[in-house]
């Protein structure tokens, strides 16, 4: 007798692991993405542990990364809408930079 064992593919598109931070994370348009950034960016600042620090570091990567991947293997988008989501990723890839080198920097 053998077990079959299911495997969930869930990838990036999976349940939010923070949901405090899956409600600052706004991809619908590079403005909501920017004010997103600046939320992100202010409580990265406020953080006192670095566990903190390195899990809001890890939120807007994510947000990247999957802002990335609709821009570019989702199908059935506009032309608009994949430079909108262009944007955004490199919107979120700026933000991540700039709290990797301040976490580098300490």
């Amino acid at each position: 007798m053998s077990l079959i064992r299911f495997k969930r593919k869930w990838g990036l598109f999976k349940k939010p692991r923070w949901k405090k931070y899956s409600k600052i994370v706004k991809m619908d348009t590079p403005e909501n993405a920017r004010k997103s950034v600046k939320k992100l960016l202010a409580e990265f600042r406020k953080a006192k542990t670095r566990e903190k620090k390195v899990r809001i570091l890890r939120v807007t990567q994510y947000a990247a990364n999957r802002a990335r991947v609709i821009a570019t293997k989702k199908k059935r988008l506009s032309a608009k809408e994949r430079r909108e989501f262009r944007t955004i990723a490199k919107i979120y890839e700026r933000a991540s930079e700039k709290m990797e080198k301040s976490l580098k920097n300490k």
